[in-house]
């Protein structure tokens, strides 16, 4: 008794899916790149936007609560401007989470156009082998939120972590506040 196999059918059924797993390994890397684009252009403003200390110890006349006082630089290189700009005291060893990142002292400013400028920012200071820093929370031309940590790392946050962040770090409530919202001049 001599018995044949057709393989063609099976070989025919293997080829198809193939087929099938090659065109659902292309639309995922179709979808992949579209998101990644997509990341992009929602990051493209907030990207070009950096705060920096300049370092300097102005002289300053009044006494403002537990401060070395310092100078700044927020540079917003987009064409837009930035909205509700927190620049945020820190130090070089914070944790880059906005929710566990000690913060000694902020400024705050309603507007900030595209530009640079210079500031006057209290920090706590240096020592134990750590250096003040600076931290940004801002909002861009179309209401997302951001936080640049002091390492320079972005990210966006919702509109429930940045409320909590304002009441865990007592902005606007805590000791830090003088009772002045900065303006540009």
């Amino acid at each position: 008794m001599n018995i044949q196999i057709d393989f063609g059918n099976y070989w025919e059924a293997f080829s198809a899916i193939g087929t099938v797993l090659a065109v659902v390994v292309a639309l995922w890397q179709i979808k992949k790149q579209s998101d990644e684009r997509n990341s992009d252009l929602e990051k493209e403003q907030a990207s070009k936007v950096s705060g920096w200390i300049s370092g300097g110890n102005p002289e300053i006349e009044e006494d403002r609560v537990n401060a070395v006082y310092t100078n700044a630089n927020i540079r917003n290189n987009s064409n837009l401007p930035i909205y509700n700009v927190y620049l945020l005291s820190s130090h070089m060893r914070a944790n880059d989470d906005p929710m566990t990142m000690s913060i000694s002292h902020y400024v705050h400013f309603d507007i900030i156009p595209p530009g640079d400028e210079n500031v006057l920012v209290g920090t706590a200071g240096s020592g134990g082998g750590d250096h003040p820093a600076l931290a940004l929370l801002f909002g861009d031309s179309k209401g997302a939120i951001w936080f640049r940590t002091t390492k320079g790392g972005l990210m966006k946050l919702d509109r429930k972590t940045f409320d909590e962040l304002l009441k865990r770090t007592n902005i606007l409530a805590g000791p830090y506040n003088d009772g002045v919202v900065c303006s540009l001049h």
